[in-house]
Parts: structure tokens; C-alpha cells; sequence
């Protein structure tokens, strides 16, 4: 980094980084993404210290403090609190603030993650400035990542309000985080005059996040009735929401521009017939997009969902596949023939 410069780093679900990358790009405006890791992408800002960015797509933001070498052997210990001791957290005041570091270690290395976080505590506690918390009382949470021989250290500017967006959503099983839901809002580009629908909208995320880009006119529908009632506490008259089967919708043919969803699969949400549902929700698909209409949806069926489309002109390409709670669905693009 170059003096007076900031790094930021944003984490997302594996398999995200580009989308998460992207929308840093974004908002960086005179800044610069300037690495992407599994799960992580970095953005630096130049010249004095700006707001720190606030991605949809990120689980969390982090700044970065300190990054250095470390080795395999525990004398390495000594050099991560050595380190940490010099860290400047850009904590005011003495020995109010109580940290927390918590750590993850990837590689060969003769001491444990929680041996390096220890230490890391240790060596931030050194000057006075802080005191160690506990994981139930603390002000300031630190992570701490051994990769090999690189070593980042980084305060954590989010929290759980940031990640979930308001505390007490209605959720429902099967419900995407909302990060997930922006980025496969961001994978649909949705414009702010068209029309969006999710005909499978459970609790609502995906609608809502729709809606914090401002603009058009948001669609939400869904069989299940405590979803529906979920959604319309969650969207607040952000969309409007109604009971409909994804199969048959009472949306008008060729009216929808994007369609973003999260139908059935895995064991989250169980499915008598997910063969019929699919190639049914494929038939309305082809009946409700306009002549230039998308839609992305998020599955682990992707063979099951590929012939549905084909059986009714549509092309479906896996544009990202992701890792969440030990599945690997993919976010797929559909559209008309030659428009994906």
C-alpha cells in the first residue's frame, strides 16, 4: 500500500468473489480492487482514509491493519504478537476498549489457530491501549488469517445488523442470507424501470434486496402461506406479494424483465414431485419473460433444470457456483435462445 492508502477486505460465500469484487469496484470510485482470495476480495483506497465500504454482497468488512510473514514453527508465535503489539487499530482512548481476536489457519504449521489468536490478544494488549474480552463482552472483534506464509491482520467494521440487514426477519427453511440474495440480484441486473418477479420468494430476501437498488415494479409470489406471511412482514409494501404457484403465476405473458429465485432443492425444503415443479416453473418461464427477459436461479439441480428449459426454448447457462452448508449449488442464467 502506498502511504495514506486503505485496504479493505470484504468476505462473501466461496464461489461469490467475482460478483462481491465487482460491486467493490463499484463503489471504490478513485479506489482499486486489488486482490480477490477464496471467499475475500480486497479493495485499497488512495489518499486520506475514506467511509468504509458497505458491499450488499459481503458477509462482513474488515480493515486491514498489518499483513506479514509468518513460518511453519511456533517461533512464529513470537513474531504474531510482535506484530500485533505495533498494530495501529485506530481505537481512541486507553485501556477502555475490550478486543477480541479470533483466527483461521490454512497449511502446515506446528501450532493451532487458537495459539496464534492468543498470542495475536497478547501482543494487542501490550501497550495498554486495549484489554482482552471475552467472546460474550468485547468491543472491538480482530480476525487474524494464517494462509501459508502470509499472516493479515484486520479489525472488523460489520456486525450481525449488517449481514442480515435488520434484527427479527421473518425467515422460513430454505431462506438465503441476504448477501447471497444481492448477489444473484447482481447476476440478474435488473433495470430500475422493469419488472421483477420471484416466484418462489419464501420470506422475501431476494425481493428485498431487489428493492434496495431502487426503482421498477417488484413482484413476489409463493404457495406456502407462512412464507407469504413472512414476505409481507419482512418487504413492508416494498413489493407486492400474493399466493401463486410458480408453475402457473397470474403474471402477464411476456411482462417480466428479470426473474431471480431459489426454488426447491437439497433437504431444506421437500418436494413431491421437484421434476414436474421444475419443468412446470420452466413452461412459465418461457410464457411470462419478455422478448429480452432473464432470469438467474439458484439450484443444485442443475441437469434437472437445463432440460426443463431446453424442453421450452430457453438456454440456461451456470454463471457462479457457490458453497453454502456443505452444498455447491450453482446461480444459472436463462434466457431466450441466443440471450443468455
Amino acid at each position: 500500500m502506498g502511504k495514506g492508502a486503505v485496504t479493505y477486505m470484504a468476505t462473501c460465500v466461496p464461489g461469490a468473489e467475482g460478483i462481491l469484487a465487482a460491486e467493490c469496484a463499484e463503489l471504490a470510485g478513485r479506489g482499486r480492487v486489488s486482490q480477490i482470495k477464496r471467499g475475500k476480495a480486497y479493495v485499497t483506497l488512495d489518499g486520506p482514509t475514506a467511509p468504509p465500504l458497505r458491499p450488499r454482497c459481503a458477509d462482513n468488512v474488515y480493515r486491514l491493519v498489518a499483513a506479514f510473514r509468518v513460518g511453519p514453527s511456533r517461533e512464529s508465535l513470537a513474531a504474531i504478537q510482535g506484530e500485533a503489539a505495533k498494530a495501529d487499530l485506530g481505537i481512541p482512548g486507553a485501556g477502555a476498549a475490550k478486543v477480541l481476536v479470533s483466527a483461521s489457519r490454512r497449511g502446515r504449521h506446528n501450532y493451532t489457530r487458537h495459539e496464534a489468536a492468543g498470542h495475536a490478544m497478547t501482543g494487542l494488549c501490550a501497550a495498554g491501549r486495549l484489554s482482552p474480552g471475552t467472546p460474550e463482552s468485547h468491543d472491538v472483534p480482530v480476525r487474524l488469517d494464517v494462509d501459508g506464509e502470509c499472516c493479515e491482520l484486520s479489525v472488523q467494521l460489520t456486525g450481525p445488523t449488517d449481514r442480515f440487514r435488520a434484527v427479527g426477519l421473518a425467515r422460513v427453511p430454505g431462506a438465503l442470507r441476504p448477501p447471497v440474495a444481492h448477489c444473484l440480484v447482481r447476476l440478474g441486473a435488473p433495470s430500475l424501470g422493469g419488472v421483477f418477479y420471484d416466484p418462489f420468494c419464501g420470506s422475501g430476501t431476494i425481493p428485498m434486496e431487489r428493492a434496495s437498488l431502487g426503482g421498477g415494479r417488484i413482484y413476489a409470489s409463493d404457495v406456502d402461506p407462512s412464507a407469504l406471511e413472512a414476505a409481507k412482514a419482512n418487504l413492508g409494501g416494498l413489493a407486492k406479494v400474493f399466493a401463486g404457484d410458480a408453475a402457473a403465476t397470474s403474471m402477464k405473458g411476456g411482462s417480466v424483465e428479470t426473474v431471480v429465485t431459489n426454488p426447491p432443492w437439497g433437504r431444506q425444503v421437500a418436494v413431491k414431485d421437484v421434476g414436474g415443479l421444475y419443468m412446470g416453473f420452466a413452461r412459465e418461464l418461457a410464457r411470462i419473460l419478455s422478448p429480452t427477459g432473464k432470469a438467474v436461479v439458484l439450484t443444485d439441480l442443475g441437469d434437472l433444470l437445463t432440460g426443463c428449459a431446453q424442453a421450452h426454448g430457453l438456454r440456461c447457462v451456470a454463471v457462479a457456483t457457490l458453497s453454502l452448508h456443505g452444498s455447491h449449488p450453482s446461480a444459472y442464467r436463462i434466457a431466450r435462445d441466443g440471450g443468455v
